[in-house]
């Protein structure tokens, strides 16, 4: 006689009955994802005050894509904020791409487009620490997860900083040229094209590159451009606490950006007049 097939027990309501066990792994998985999205957010806040107070921007209200994250009606600039650890990729949507570059789209009095790479540096340095590369990966997102103060999240944060890549939105189209795409970068979002860039590549690119090599890859006529690698150290407040952030500006630019930047970044980083 074959066996009827087991039926799981349900509730009054109707829906399955879970074991303590199961319940218990449930919410456990479930406060997981929610830590992680607040901390990502977290992460992703911080980075934008940043770059906001280096370059004297406003953040934009959520949820108006027209502006990016933040825009200067001032200096004419829109900036596309993005961080990332050593353990992970900046991922570039090419659907955002495509909206940054429709010149239709751009608000007045909007001029130029620039993205913000923001870099944390791991936890340990493998030059401190006699153990293989795999047992040194950052773990930014549990460790930031378990402060609960937000001047204890923003102090990790700043003493991690380490570089931030300043880019022209015409650089960043080119890369599309030489950096790995993909679809599914985004779980839940496959099909989405995107491309992403490891730190390790913007660094061999951007920073340890010849300037005429760089040009030559990304096909940009030197004469209009300028790579600019300054060290900066600044005081970035968040509600009532300020943080002293230091780390390396590395900036390609067109040169009629750059020159409109220059006095900020000089009255910003104190370079010499």
């Amino acid at each position: 006689m074959a066996r009827e097939p087991a039926v799981a027990s349900r509730n009054q309501d109707g829906r399955p009955h879970l074991s303590d066990s199961e319940r218990t792994r449930i919410a456990k998985n479930s406060w997981k994802r929610t830590m992680r999205k607040n901390t990502m957010g977290t992460v992703g806040d911080f980075g934008q005050n940043i770059v906001a107070e280096l370059l004297d921007c406003s953040i934009s209200p959520r949820g108006n894509t027209d502006f990016a994250d933040l825009f200067s009606e001032n200096l004419g600039i829109r900036v596309e904020v993005k961080t990332c650890d050593n353990n992970h990729r900046f991922v570039f949507k090419h659907k955002q791409l495509r909206g940054y570059q429709d010149e239709d789209s751009v608000p007045f009095p909007i001029s130029d487009t620039l993205y913000a790479l923001l870099g944390y540096r791991n936890r340990k340095s493998i030059k401190d620490h006699k153990l293989r590369p795999k047992r040194l990966r950052s773990k930014t997102f549990s460790e930031l997860a378990r402060l609960l103060l937000p001047g204890e999240q923003a102090q990790y944060l700043a003493d991690r900083v380490d570089e931030l890549y300043l880019l022209d939105l015409d650089v960043v189209t080119a890369l599309e040229d030489i950096l790995p795409t993909s679809t599914n970068y985004f779980p839940g979002h496959q099909g989405k094209t995107s491309m992403s860039a490891g730190r390790s590549e913007l660094r061999s690119l951007f920073r340890d590159s010849d300037f005429s090599r760089l040009c030559r890859t990304l096909k940009l006529k030197e004469c209009s451009w300028v790579r600019e690698i300054l060290p900066i150290s600044r005081p970035v407040s968040i509600g009532d606490l300020t943080f002293t952030v230091e780390y390396r500006l590395i900036a390609l630019l067109k040169k009629s950006t750059y020159k409109m930047l220059l006095q900020t970044l000089r009255s910003k980083a104190q370079l010499p007049q």
